[in-house]
């Protein structure tokens, strides 16, 4: 299953906004191996920590019948708490979801789908981190009890903020925007295909019209949705879907690196999740019952 880019992301977080803000928790489940479920409702959000999410009224996989000391934290936390609003934090592949309580007052929970990295942690009121699900301690920033949470810094520009000085250089143009902003480079390529620059192309030969081509281009993923219903980017010789997303590819029409594509919508996305998801779980039982140990099974199946 795909990551979530930056991008993504900030769909994700208007979508969830749109859908689930007003309405009330009612249960968070914890299915191991760094995946979640918050349910408001008839709708659920699921999170993979490796790097992906999505909200949807399905039916998803029974949870574990003891839950764990993190999620028992967060039911009686967030008992009875209203969802004020889900929004994603410095267009990063974080999510935070605001909560008010008679009993606690304004409080969330920050998602971070960082791989291996990935982490949720409840907040106070004063932002301060309650209990993060993995504790760890990076350079730049403590995730423990009780100390302030902090953003991982960047030195990239978010891409709105992109002036035709950036361009300033040499190397080839997806490469070196990719240094210089937080798009991903599979959206950098998108923006290439749209202002009709070659991906080979070095940015130092770039013209001003070009520049500004590709700043529009950008500016149009944030402010010019091209077709309401989301797709999914397929390579027919790989069999299946490698890319869900929110627009249409112009970079799909013509062809990447010589080869063509076709695109599906974006509801499959949690659905193929879903059936992976419960196909590990099932192997994984299949393998318990066989008696073969946990960290033997572990190393033969891999992360959903």
């Amino acid at each position: 299953m795909q990551h979530l880019a930056n991008l993504d992301c900030f769909f994700l977080a208007k979508e969830m906004d749109a859908s689930l803000a007003g309405g009330f928790f009612e249960n968070f489940y914890d299915y191991g191996e760094g995946v979640f479920r918050l349910r408001f409702g008839k709708q659920s959000v699921l999170f993979d920590l490796q790097g992906f999410a999505f909200v949807a009224v399905a039916s998803f996989p029974e949870p574990p019948r003891q839950p764990s000391s993190f999620a028992m934290l967060l039911r009686k936390r967030f008992e009875s708490a209203k969802l004020e609003s889900v929004v994603q934090s410095g267009f990063d592949r974080i999510f935070e979801f605001s909560f008010t309580s008679k009993q606690y007052g304004r409080h969330s929970l920050v998602v971070e789908l960082f791989g291996k990295r990935g982490n949720l942690l409840l907040l106070d009121s004063e932002r301060r981190i309650v209990k993060p699900f993995a504790k760890v301690s990076y350079a730049a920033r403590s995730l423990a009890d009780g100390v302030a949470y902090v953003m991982p810094p960047s030195e990239k520009k978010h891409p709105l903020e992109l002036k035709q000085s950036d361009f300033e250089g040499k190397g080839r143009i997806v490469s070196f925007l990719s240094k210089q902003t937080s798009l991903a480079p599979f959206y950098l390529e998108e923006a290439c295909a749209r202002a009709g620059i070659a991906l080979d192309k070095d940015v130092s030969s770039l013209i001003a019209s070009e520049k500004s081509g590709l700043l529009s281009s950008m500016l149009a993923f944030f402010f010019r949705i091209l077709v309401r219903t989301p797709f999914a980017l397929h390579f027919p010789e790989r069999r299946k879907a490698v890319r869900f997303l929110e627009h249409k590819l112009e970079k799909a029409r013509r062809g990447v690196g010589g080869r063509r594509v076709r695109c599906c919508p974006f509801r499959f996305a949690g659905s193929c999740f879903l059936l992976r998801f419960a196909r590990a779980r099932e192997a994984r039982s299949e393998i318990g019952r066989s008696g073969i140990s946990a960290s033997v099974a572990g190393k033969s199946h891999q992360r959903v």
